[in-house]
């Protein structure tokens, strides 16, 4: 059983293969290409494809023996706005949906850190970490109006923008 996403318009599966990422037109960065990764371990590589979108993958090396980093199996994927391709979950989950649209769709996660979720889904006997992060919410109030709002309106509004905080990043990893 794999994890399904949606990454540049394909449905792409992991665990699998560096390689898969590759015929996707992803290519790792120079300087991690010659990486070694011992036996049972993993690491993070950065991949661009041509258009300059960004990826981070989470390898594995599952063999008896060293590997270089074109050899391990991608466990994980994170994408972060800005440099991001047209990526989501297959749940629909994107970059750029509020915190109350993630919700609506997964549920309230566990918070880990003040500005992200993580949530747990289990494929077949696999367990998969999923982790939604947002951006900090800005409370800016003009001191000048501030006399004139009351406590009320103050916390609806620092609520508000609160729940409407945009999703700018999202990691997918594969527990062991």
């Amino acid at each position: 059983p794999k994890y399904e996403f949606i990454l540049e318009g394909n449905t792409v599966q992991i665990p699998c293969s560096y390689y898969d990422f590759e015929d996707l037109g992803f290519e790792m960065v120079s300087e991690y290409k010659m990486y070694n990764v011992s036996s049972g371990d993993t690491t993070w590589v950065k991949a661009r494809n041509s258009a300059g979108k960004e990826i981070e993958l989470i390898l594995l090396n599952d063999t008896m023996s060293e590997q270089k980093t074109r050899g391990c199996k991608v466990i994980g994927i994170s994408v972060d706005e800005g440099k991001a391709p047209n990526f989501r979950l297959i749940n629909d989950v994107k970059l750029g949906m509020s915190y109350n649209q993630v919700n609506d769709i997964m549920g309230v996660g566990g918070s880990t850190t003040y500005g992200a979720n993580e949530y747990t889904e289990q494929v077949g006997s696999d367990i998969y970490n999923i982790r939604i992060s947002y951006e900090n919410p800005v409370i800016s109030i003009d001191s000048g109006t501030t006399s004139y709002m009351d406590y009320d309106s103050l916390t609806y509004y620092a609520m508000n923008n609160f729940w409407n905080r945009k999703v700018t990043s999202i990691s997918v990893r594969l527990e062991h």
